[in-house]
């Protein structure tokens, strides 16, 4: 990128709805079932939030994880920051209940009030009347990747200089019973369920930085079915971001096979793996909970981090980002 976008809040809520900063538990407890899809009105009253009363579970979950993300910062986000919610599977809870309501066997009217707090850009309308935001209010959802294409939005916004900082979310929620939740999402047996809204402000000033995006790719010219000519391309990629003679930490995407792991981490020598999705769990937008989670460890000296994802269509995404000592 020609001008380097800085990091300055990285905060949210992971598994199980718990409040934190990251998933650093103390110390972080592996998940052994899948999230508990929690009710989130208590908290919210707590941190001050008020919403309407019929607002959905996936709007109060973006506007806790970004309330949590922009209190860090000393001063308000400017109101002209542009604001960009990645889902994968959007508002599924409130979506199913009026399909349950509407179609046989009961086929009644959709409540109206539930009905218009229902949809996806809905969540990002909140958080933006919550923190004053009046800029542009975009959600983007491509499944596997939807982080991947937010941020790639926001950084063409800052590098064209037609914004100067960024709001960008990822919200994904956990559904009950399992077996709804793998036709929208297919998960192994062995994989558990997660959920998170994890919140990243982006800006172009350097003070008050606690880190830096390196760069974000999506590539589609990478032969997933062949696992060692897919990690050639995805390390030779990595290599206009970070030096591959210089350490760095690789978190895998929920869509990572080991043989996958394991291929990109024998062409990047200097690669270290920290399997943030035990602790997690898989939901579509996973890598903005292993992004915020870099930011709790006291460093002693800056370091690198990679998150490497695919998607079914053999589409591969990259993020590379350095956290500030």
């Amino acid at each position: 990128m020609a001008r380097t976008v800085y990091l300055h809040a990285a905060a949210g809520i992971g598994p199980n709805a718990s409040p934190m900063l990251a998933f650093q538990a103390s110390p972080a407890e592996k998940l052994s079932a899948d999230a508990v899809p929690l009710g989130l009105r208590e908290l919210g009253k707590s941190m001050g939030i008020a919403l309407p009363r019929l607002v959905s579970r996936f709007a109060e979950l973006a506007v806790i994880g970004a309330r949590l993300c922009a209190d860090q910062l000393d001063l308000p986000l400017p109101r002209n920051t542009p604001l960009y919610l990645a889902t994968g599977l959007g508002d599924v809870v409130r979506t199913d209940g009026l399909y349950f309501q509407v179609m046989p066997p009961n086929s009644e009217m959709a409540s109206p009030a539930k009905f218009a707090t229902s949809g996806n850009n809905l969540g990002a309308f909140f958080v933006a009347q919550q923190l004053g935001l009046v800029s542009r209010n975009l959600t983007i959802s491509q499944l596997d990747l939807s982080l991947e294409h937010a941020l790639t939005l926001a950084l063409d916004d800052l590098e064209a200089a037609s914004a100067t900082s960024a709001l960008v979310g990822s919200v994904d929620e956990s559904t009950a019973p399992r077996r709804f939740y793998r036709r929208r999402f297919p998960l192994s047996a062995d994989k558990y369920i997660g959920e998170g809204s994890a919140w990243l402000v982006l800006g172009t000033q350097a003070r008050g930085a606690i880190g830096e995006v390196l760069g974000v790719a999506i590539d589609s010219t990478f032969d997933n079915e062949d696992e060692r000519a897919w990690a050639d391309g995805v390390s030779a990629t990595l290599q206009s971001f970070v030096d591959p003679k210089s350490s760095a930490t690789l978190l895998p995407g929920v869509r990572l096979s080991d043989s996958q792991i394991n291929a990109l981490l024998a062409r990047q020598a200097a690669l270290m793996l920290h399997d943030y999705r035990d602790f997690s769990g898989c939901l579509p937008t996973a890598a903005g909970l292993a992004i915020v989670s870099t930011f709790t460890a006291k460093l002693q000296a800056p370091a690198t981090y990679v998150h490497v994802n695919c998607d079914a269509e053999g589409h591969t995404g990259m993020i590379v980002w350095r956290v500030y000592a």
